[in-house]
């Protein structure tokens, strides 16, 4: 288990030859969650278990718009599933507990030209 070494889609190989798969594919979020440390004392542990899972792919973080990055990070996932993943390894992997709450969107777009 090596955090941060591997990424989903890389590929060792020890032949001659160039190796070329076709990309992963990227489903937008269909679901999203605030996701909150259950308890203070776990709050380092929670962050670096979070930013871990983040770095690996397993859901996506997203911020509201006024947030400088003291609220609640947005969890953003495809399926239920992937917030089971990320809550289970958080409490087994890193000791932290964690409390998810839904929110009531169902599709995220990116905004080019400001929010005016």
């Amino acid at each position: 288990n090596n955090p941060g070494l591997f990424a989903i889609g890389d590929t060792l190989f020890s032949g001659n030859q160039a190796v070329r798969f076709p990309g992963i594919p990227s489903f937008s979020p269909e679901m999203f969650m605030y996701i909150r440390s259950a308890a203070p004392s776990q709050y380092k542990s929670f962050n670096k278990g979070l930013q871990q899972l983040l770095d690996e792919g397993t859901v996506q973080m997203l911020r509201a718009r006024n947030d400088m990055g003291e609220g609640a990070p947005i969890l953003a996932a495809v399926g239920q599933l992937q917030f089971d993943v990320v809550q289970s390894r958080l409490e087994n992997e890193y000791k932290a507990e964690s409390t998810l709450e839904p929110l009531p969107y169902t599709i995220a777009r990116w905004v080019t030209n400001g929010w005016e």
